[in-house]
């Protein structure tokens, strides 16, 4: 639902920017970014997130092989993963935020 909500936000930015007539080229090519990212973002978390829930929904930990549920623990953190880090690499604020507290935590050793 947020990332709905934030897909709607900037769609509607964007239609108001393109309406003061700048160029929409820009404004499109940003939309279809945030789009690709919105969708591999949703598609990772259900992927990463479908088997967990649905075992614990049923409440049929016990009889899931040891094999398929380390399987299933790897898939949610990977999934966890990669939304840290598709967050790191869309988000220039988040960037720097981390650059400055590296450089601040390497000065202090």
């Amino acid at each position: 639902m947020c990332n709905t909500r934030t897909l709607l936000f900037v769609r509607n930015s964007t239609r108001r920017v393109h309406a003061a007539n700048t160029t929409g080229q820009v404004s499109h090519k940003r939309d279809i970014v945030l789009l690709k990212i919105t969708i591999s973002t949703f598609i990772t978390f259900v992927v990463g997130w479908t088997p967990f829930f649905v075992i614990q929904l049923f409440n049929k930990t016990a009889s899931i092989p040891y094999g398929l549920n380390v399987f299933i623990q790897i898939l949610v953190a990977s999934s966890v993963l990669q939304g840290v880090i598709t967050l790191i690499s869309t988000n220039q604020p988040v960037r720097t935020f981390l650059i400055e507290s590296v450089t601040r935590r390497c000065r202090q050793v």
